[in-house]
């Protein structure tokens, strides 16, 4: 089987393009996945549904990248997700605050690698541009403008959404 080539979301090379799992395997269950474009669904389309057997996934960077995401960030983030999760589904009443142990930069580079993954047209805007100056860099800071906020969702349901804005 032949691997498609394109361009990286990460290294901007092209190369043959591998899956990445978004959120990564090993910090969830995997599970069939229906996904709707919300774009045809705000635009009154009829949704085109794509069904993966193996979580949501996309396929938008090369295997070196993917490879250094799983090996380097993965991990952490995994750690992060299976904690918070076993936390909640234990017996326990939770209390007002939770301390959670982990890696920060190490979570906010997982985050935002997998947030430029699920990606599947690139363009130059700022912030990817601004992730990717980063992303392998361990030398450089996370800039001051990239804030990383996570709640509770408790749904059988994953919304990953990028680049959108609402106006009122």
């Amino acid at each position: 089987k032949r691997l498609r080539t394109d361009k990286c979301n990460i290294c901007r090379l092209s190369k043959p393009m591998t899956w990445d799992h978004v959120p990564p395997r090993g910090g969830i269950t995997i599970t069939s996945v229906e996904i709707e474009k919300i774009y045809a669904i705000l635009s009154h389309n009829k949704p085109s549904k794509t069904i993966y057997q193996n979580g949501v996934k996309y396929r938008t960077i090369c295997k070196e990248c993917n490879s250094e995401i799983g090996k380097e960030y993965d991990p952490t983030l995994n750690e992060f997700n299976s904690t918070i999760t076993a936390y909640f589904n234990s017996n326990l009443i939770p209390p007002k605050f939770a301390y959670i142990k982990s890696k920060p930069n190490r979570l906010i580079r997982a985050i935002l690698a997998h947030l430029l993954s699920a990606k599947e047209n690139i363009d130059d805007v700022i912030f990817d541009a601004t992730i990717r100056s980063f992303i392998f860099d361990d030398k450089i800071d996370v800039p001051d403008n990239i804030n990383i906020y996570f709640w509770i969702y408790p749904y059988d349901c994953t919304i990953i959404l990028r680049d959108c804005m609402l106006s009122v």
